[in-house]
């Protein structure tokens, strides 16, 4: 879970988010770890990755900054 770790670190840390960024490192993240594909069903992934999405536009919103919604992907 090398990634997850990586974001744990990073999570520490005060930066800008880029919706579109955190939505492509998820979706690779996905793609190219086998630990974590082996740890959880596709559609419990995009569950994940859809309560992300939700949770920082919701945070985005709260802080009045302007963003590009990305709308969530409904699982199969």
């Amino acid at each position: 879970m090398t990634g997850f770790r990586h974001a744990a670190q990073s999570a520490t840390s005060i930066e800008p988010v880029n919706i579109e960024m955190l939505v492509d490192w998820l979706d690779d993240l996905w793609q190219t770890d086998e630990e974590i594909r082996n740890s959880m069903t596709e559609q419990e992934f995009l569950e994940f990755r859809n309560s992300c999405i939700i949770r920082v536009n919701s945070r985005l919103k709260k802080s009045s900054i302007e963003v590009a919604t990305i709308p969530a992907i409904v699982p199969p």
